[in-house]
């Protein structure tokens, strides 16, 4: 009759008997029941002398699976690391977008400000619109000066959108400003 295992250790025990073919005494027995030899009764009693031991060789066995962990936190931190500078690069790419295109649309708006001042205006939106931008402001003066401020929408994954403000100046030049 087999007797059920009643505790962790009997389980154990009946575990390593069932996958080594040893029984109690420690020694093998092959299909007729004969011995096998002392190599399996020694591997049994070190495995007993490593559980009675609590499971430790040496005390080397305290941190198992530490470097997972360890490893989980390093790519966490090269993963955050990688998204910042994701973004920040993104950020950067945004910002000279709308730089580019306030001062193209400010130069479309200075070379109509003395023919048509509204029709510059129309121009160097435009030419935001085409560059990805809108025109928030747009004046020019009397010198012919245009002021062009834009706005350009950026769509971070995390952080979700963000506006991106550019403003530039444009107007005539006056030769007689550098003769002197």
């Amino acid at each position: 009759m087999i007797a059920l295992p009643s505790t962790e250790r009997d389980v154990t025990f009946a575990m390593v008997t069932a996958i080594s073919g040893t029984e109690s005494g420690g020694t093998r027995r092959d299909a007729n029941g004969e011995g096998g030899g002392e190599e399996m009764g020694r591997e049994h009693r070190e495995h007993r002398e490593h559980r009675e031991q609590g499971g430790r060789r040496n005390g080397a066995d305290t941190e198992r699976g530490s470097a997972t962990i360890w490893m989980i936190g390093l790519m966490t931190l090269i993963f955050a690391v990688a998204a910042a500078i994701t973004f920040t690069g993104m950020a950067r790419v945004a910002r000279h977008r709308a730089q580019s295109a306030a001062d193209l649309s400010a130069l479309a708006a200075a070379r109509l400000a003395f023919a048509d001042p509204n029709r510059g205006c129309a121009e160097a939106t435009s030419l935001a619109v085409g560059n990805g931008a809108k025109v928030t402001r747009c004046s020019i003066d009397g010198d012919g000066i245009a002021d062009i401020q834009v706005a350009l929408r950026l769509l971070l994954p995390v952080a979700g959108g963000v506006t991106v403000m550019a403003g530039a100046r444009a107007g005539p030049v006056h030769i007689s400003d550098f003769a002197n």
